[in-house]
């Protein structure tokens, strides 16, 4: 009798511990449960900032493709004077000082880094997660190819700046100076043709240019390739 009491305590008190072992796993569950469904919810809050942040790039990657082939086709009609392809003209001056001109891609990441402060990165799909990489990776592509391009744009601009500053004024007819010296009581300026078409250094550095333009060209285009496909999947 008494040790059917013994086993009958033991049973209960099995029943009871494993009556609190599910408990425990059922509220670990629900908890888990909770906390995947609430990375979930800040991750998708967090790529309405991303889709928003990859318009702004769009916009500025279009901008920066537009300039870069006006500045390609600058580049061109300069080599093609130089190498007597075609007839010089008035748009010299203007391109030489456009060339100078820096790009510079600044994309927006305040919804990358939200999404990996928060950790909700995790809470998307493999494939978003696979394409936000590829586009990030392009924008950093982007960037340094900008860096090589702007660095060499600066001995550019010393050689400019020593051998050309005369085509600063009234007469060079590129939209960026015009409005600068419409008001110029001085004599328009002189630009000295045959100087130029015999300056070795100059056509250099219009090649250089011109090879440089294309390879952001490139970037650019991969880029945008690459926001386009990601924007497509969120």
């Amino acid at each position: 009798m008494e040790q059917n009491k013994v086993r009958t305590y033991i049973l209960y008190a099995i029943g009871e511990i494993a009556l609190v072992m599910i408990g425990i796993l059922l509220a670990l569950q629900v908890n888990n449960w909770n906390e995947k469904n609430n990375q979930t919810q800040t991750a998708q809050y967090h790529l309405k900032i991303l889709k928003q942040n990859l318009e702004d790039d769009k916009e500025q990657l279009q901008d920066l493709i537009h300039n870069a082939y006006n500045r390609e086709r600058m580049a061109l009609n300069m080599s093609d004077i130089i190498q007597l392809k075609t007839e010089p003209n008035d748009s010299i001056a203007g391109n030489i000082a456009q060339l100078l001109l820096e790009f510079n891609f600044k994309p927006r990441t305040n919804g990358i880094d939200l999404l990996i402060s928060s950790g909700s990165l995790d809470a998307l799909n493999s494939d978003i997660q696979n394409s936000i990489s590829k586009y990030y990776l392009s924008t950093e592509a982007i960037q340094e190819r900008e860096e090589i391009s702007n660095r060499f744009i600066h001995q550019y601009e010393t050689f400019v700046f020593e051998n050309y500053s005369h085509i600063w004024g009234k007469g060079n007819t590129n939209d960026m100076f015009v409005p600068l010296y419409k008001d110029d009581q001085r004599s328009p300026i002189s630009f000295d043709l045959e100087y130029f078409l015999s300056d070795k250094t100059m056509e250099a550095y219009i090649f250089a240019r011109l090879y440089q333009i294309r390879k952001q060209i490139d970037t650019y285009d991969q880029g945008l390739l690459m926001l386009k496909e990601l924007s497509r999947k969120i």
